[in-house]
């Protein structure tokens, strides 16, 4: 169950990647940031759409099969963004990402179909939450060690400031 969790947590992490690198993938391309922030967008349309078009197919083909190709795809897209000579095809690519990053929701049933009954509820929860507490340990040392070598702000949300903290 381990490798199923790990496998899962790595999977969604796919879609999200890119957006510490931007800056570099800017630069690496010559793009404009703007341009750049395309990569985000359209990974993500990426995986809404492989929810949309594969998911079903858990119901119709063999969750192991389906999970085991899909993770074939994921890795030979992740080596195709790498490799990429161009923006052009490092967007195309990360569709690509962003579809076979779906392979999460497959992962699951396929984790409670090989738990016993009794142990069903507390597996795919460890599957779902269990590659998601050392992500979140480690965001904050990261962001903080990004922003200081890159003197640019990380954070993803608001800064705390005199207008959001409260008095007691």
């Amino acid at each position: 169950m381990v490798v199923l969790a790990a496998a899962c947590g790595m999977a969604v992490a796919n879609i999200y990647y890119s957006q510490p690198l931007l800056g570099r993938i800017s630069s690496t391309f010559g793009v404009s940031e703007g341009r750049t922030e395309l990569v985000v967008t359209l990974t993500q349309l990426g995986y809404a759409l492989g929810l949309f078009l594969l998911v079903p197919l858990g119901d119709l083909l063999e969750n192991r099969a389906l999970a085991s190709r899909t993770l074939l795809v994921t890795a030979a897209a992740l080596l195709a963004a790498g490799l990429a000579p161009n923006f052009g095809v490092f967007l195309a690519v990360s569709v690509v990402v962003g579809i076979s990053s779906m392979v999460a929701q497959i992962l699951i049933p396929y984790a409670a179909h090989l738990a016993s009954p009794a142990d069903r509820g507390k597996v795919v929860g460890n599957v779902m939450a269990g590659p998601r507490w050392p992500g979140s340990c480690l965001t904050s040392p990261s962001r903080a060690t990004r922003s200081s070598v890159s003197g640019r702000s990380t954070n993803c949300g608001p800064t705390p400031g005199p207008a959001s903290t409260r008095s007691t």
